[in-house]
């Protein structure tokens, strides 16, 4: 299991031994699961839209908000937010 969540990292001092149970487990508490859909409510695009006008980054709007940069991308255009 990944300590540092970063899944090229091949350091040893931050790997730990885990079951596939217990890592799908740290994935879920983490919220790494990327694969699967989440909803997306009016109040985060309400974040995304006011980030917007603070001049916030992509990559800043997505570590604030717990999703990955993609996904923020993919929300803008979807709701018509981009440039």
């Amino acid at each position: 299991m990944h300590t540092c969540d970063n899944r090229k990292c091949c350091n040893p001092h931050h790997l730990k031994i885990g079951t596939q149970k217990e890592n799908l487990l740290d994935m879920n508490i983490k919220n790494r699961h990327g694969t699967h859909p989440r909803k997306h409510t009016a109040k985060t695009l309400e974040r995304i839209k006011q980030m917007k006008k603070e001049n916030k980054t992509v990559p800043e709007m997505a570590k604030a908000l717990g999703y990955h940069k993609r996904t923020i991308f993919r929300l803008m255009a979807e709701n018509n937010l981009c440039c």
